[in-house]
Formats: C-alpha cells, sequence, structure tokens
C-alpha cells in the first residue's frame, strides 16, 4: 500500500536523500509515485537474484522493479507452479553466482 512505501522510502533513504512523491488523477482514481536516493541492490556491490511481486503490473512499474536492482518483475496475481518456478530459476542463479 502506498503508505507502507513512503514510510519504507523515508525509513530507508540516508541522510541528505531525497523522497519524491507525484501524486496523479488516472481516470477516476488516483496514482501515487514514490521514488528515492536509497541504494539498490546493485548499488551496494551485488546481483542478489530477487524477485518483485506486486500488484503494480504497467510497464512503468516493471521498469522500476528492474532499475531498482531486482532480477524478475512479477504482477500478482500469480499461479503457484509460475512462482516455484522462478524462484528455483532465482536459486539457480545465486548458486552460480557463488563459485
Amino acid at each position: 500500500n502506498a503508505s507502507r512505501v513512503l514510510s519504507n522510502a523515508v525509513k530507508f533513504t540516508p541522510r541528505g536523500g531525497r523522497v519524491e512523491v507525484v501524486v496523479q488523477r488516472a481516470a477516476s482514481s488516483l496514482e501515487i509515485s514514490v521514488a528515492d536516493t536509497d541504494k539498490g541492490p546493485r548499488d551496494c556491490g551485488g546481483d542478489v537474484p530477487a524477485a518483485a511481486l506486486t500488484a503494480y503490473a504497467l510497464a512503468e512499474d516493471r521498469r522500476n522493479m528492474l532499475n531498482a536492482g531486482y532480477s524478475i518483475h512479477l504482477p500478482k496475481p500469480i499461479e503457484p507452479a509460475e512462482l516455484v518456478a522462478v524462484v528455483a530459476t532465482l536459486s539457480r542463479f545465486r548458486q552460480r553466482s557463488e563459485l
């Protein structure tokens, strides 16, 4: 939910960093975007295999997740078998990167 995303952005953005919140009208609802200067996994020196499982399914949402360092973006709902396959693939990636 939006309040959790904003709370995490504020909590994990380093002192002197920036949190940007944009609210736009989208048809009959509001769209809230939160961006921050927190370092993601790639910025911290590694490629941690991770899946972003979210309710956000737009192409921009996918780009944001991949740019944040996630290996894959999975919009909900997702079939359990697909989720198991993704986790298995990510675990194989992790094992190769540890060699």
